[in-house]
C-alpha cells in the first residue's frame, strides 16, 4: 500500500486495513509478516496454505 501526501498522517488506518484483509484471507493464506511501514509504503507478507488432503477411506470409497 502506498501513502501519498496527507495520507502519511493516517498510516494507522492502512495498517488496520491490511490486518483486516489478512483476517479475511485466513482460510486460504497465513500471515508471514505483519504490516510494516517503510518510507511511504506499507507491506505485509501472506503465503498460501497447503491444500487439505482427503482421507484415504473417502478417496477409495465408490459406494
Amino acid at each position: 500500500m502506498r501513502f501519498r501526501g496527507r495520507e502519511m498522517a493516517h498510516t494507522n488506518i492502512g495498517e488496520e486495513l491490511l490486518t483486516s484483509f489478512a483476517a479475511k484471507c485466513s482460510e486460504i493464506a497465513t500471515l508471514d509478516k505483519n504490516p510494516k511501514l517503510e518510507g511511504r509504503n506499507m507491506f505485509m507478507f501472506l503465503s498460501p496454505k497447503a491444500p487439505e488432503k482427503q482421507s484415504k477411506k473417502s478417496k477409495g470409497d465408490n459406494s
